[in-house]
């Protein structure tokens, strides 16, 4: 007769070989998707559109000829979608097979997109597309009319991203505003306003007259009624355009002027 530990012996072994069975098995429930990203009405390639399985982290990017190949799609229903700059992105569901290739075809429809914006610069009024700068627009009109604005800092609170206004502690007191937050810890964090190409002064405590020991900033002394946009440029990037000063940001006010019509 066979002893225990000799029957323990020869049940491990196959134990073992049964996990790895079943485990290569799992494993082979896997398919390969394949197929080619178009202009949805040209029909020409796009090259770099970028097709990712949805819930995963298989990607691929199209070829000159916009084609793509994803291996190791697990097997069933999965979404796939497609996008490119420009370009609306498009999802499509396939029903992936094992040991099987399927093939999934976009086409994308070309979409508007806000680079051909118009922004006040130092040089004039540029097409967003043509500043190496990034710069948020706030339209100031509507939000003027809509909401309850009392002052030029409620015209950016919320309104453009990396762009934080503190307000002041006491009445009166100017509101401070931090682009991308504070840079130094001795000088001044404060970015500076320009009004229709003209810098004005907005420090706190830039007014001479002092209330209750309270400390004014003359930008409380414009009127949100009479801007038209106000263009934020973040970061270091505003010195290449308005000097060192601007190394806290730069914060480009339009007012409102007579038109045709």
């Amino acid at each position: 007769m066979i002893s225990d530990a000799l029957r323990s012996l020869i049940r491990c072994p196959l134990l073992g070989i049964g996990v790895l069975l079943g485990s290569a098995g799992t494993l082979a429930a896997q398919g390969i998707v394949s197929g080619r990203v178009t202009d949805y009405s040209s029909g020409s390639p796009l090259v770099g559109a970028r097709v990712v399985v949805v819930g995963t982290s298989l990607t691929a990017s199209t070829n000159a000829d916009g084609r793509y190949r994803i291996a190791g799609v697990p097997a069933g229903t999965v979404t796939l979608r497609a996008s490119q700059i420009g370009y609306a992105s498009a999802p499509k569901v396939a029903t992936i097979a094992n040991q099987v290739t399927a093939t999934v075809d976009f086409g994308l429809l070309l979409t508007p997109f806000s680079l051909d914006e118009v922004v006040v610069t130092a040089t004039g009024d540029q097409a967003k597309r043509e500043v190496g700068n990034a710069v948020s627009t706030v339209d100031a009109a509507p939000l003027v009319a809509n909401s309850a604005i009392s002052n030029m800092n409620d015209l950016l609170v919320a309104k453009a991203p990396g762009v934080q206004v503190l307000p002041g502690s006491t009445t009166g007191t100017g509101g401070r505003v931090r682009i991308r937050g504070n840079s130094s810890l001795s000088l001044s964090n404060n970015p500076i306003y320009i009004i229709d190409g003209v810098r004005m002064v907005s420090d706190v405590n830039s007014t001479s007259i002092g209330i209750g020991g309270s400390a004014p900033s003359r930008v409380n002394d414009l009127n949100p009624a009479d801007i038209e946009s106000i263009d934020v440029v973040r970061g270091p990037s505003a010195s290449t355009l308005y000097g060192t000063d601007a190394a806290n940001g730069v914060i480009v006010i339009k007012t409102k002027k007579g038109k045709a019509g």
